[in-house]
């Protein structure tokens, strides 16, 4: 009976877990195809657990891999970025009032910086997850502003955020950084989302871990529509 209660147990929580993948193919300004996005986003009862991103050349080898797990805020995930050369590795782990960055590039020593908390603070996914989140309040015109952290350049942007409907019937939300002296070196973020599945159907702006060490670059992703993925063994 003991043996029969602990399958209806595991089996339970493998049929709660709901797995979808979906992908996006970045573009520089003269329409090249730089990488592409693979993404595969587990929740539990509608709650991220994690996402796992991995970037690929244009002809599909592996570039490297971001794992993100939500154990304690929708938007704040622990990050682990790693070039498969193992060259180039950045992360963020949330601590009790502070949020550690950390990077090492080339083999260089680990470099790292502990900023405040805040509570509009996201990084990695959690960006577009703060975003649907508050979708509603942006389309009333409230305004909202959103920390966003790059542990690859061990540094945080304010952006302001905005949003309205487009004729195609999507859903357009612009983020400019909050800081005079930044707006001619970050380009403003401009994402398009389907308003039914709340999904991205596109990314313009900055380039985030998969970029140059030194350079924001500005890039161009298209998606795909978030697909399901069968986790449950067969019977």
């Amino acid at each position: 009976m003991k043996k029969l209660w602990i399958f209806y147990l595991f089996w339970g929580s493998l049929l709660s877990l709901e797995t979808s993948t979906f992908s996006g193919k970045a573009y520089d300004e003269k329409h090249n195809h730089l990488f592409t996005e693979e993404y595969v986003i587990e929740k539990e009862a509608n709650k991220v657990l994690n996402v796992t991103t991995r970037f690929l050349s244009p002809k599909g080898q592996l570039l490297g891999e971001l794992s993100s797990e939500f154990p304690d805020s929708p938007y704040l995930p622990r990050l682990q970025f790693s070039t498969t050369d193992a060259l180039s590795r950045y992360g963020a782990l949330t601590l009790e009032k502070s949020i550690h960055l950390f990077k090492n590039h080339r083999s260089a020593s680990t470099k790292t910086k502990t900023i405040p908390l805040k509570a509009n603070m996201t990084a990695g996914p959690g960006f577009y997850f703060y975003i649907v989140d508050n979708l509603d309040e942006l389309l009333k015109g409230h305004p909202l502003q959103m920390v966003f952290l790059q542990p690859n350049r061990l540094s945080s942007y304010t952006f302001n955020m905005k949003a309205f409907s487009l004729s195609s019937g999507n859903i357009k939300v612009t983020l400019t950084i909050d800081s005079p002296l930044l707006k001619a070196l970050v380009p403003e973020i401009h994402l398009t989302l389907d308003p039914h599945t709340k999904s991205l159907v596109s990314y313009e702006g900055i380039n985030g871990f998969f970029s140059d060490d030194h350079l924001l670059k500005k890039i161009h992703i298209d998606y795909t529509q978030p697909q399901p993925l069968l986790t449950n063994p067969s019977l």
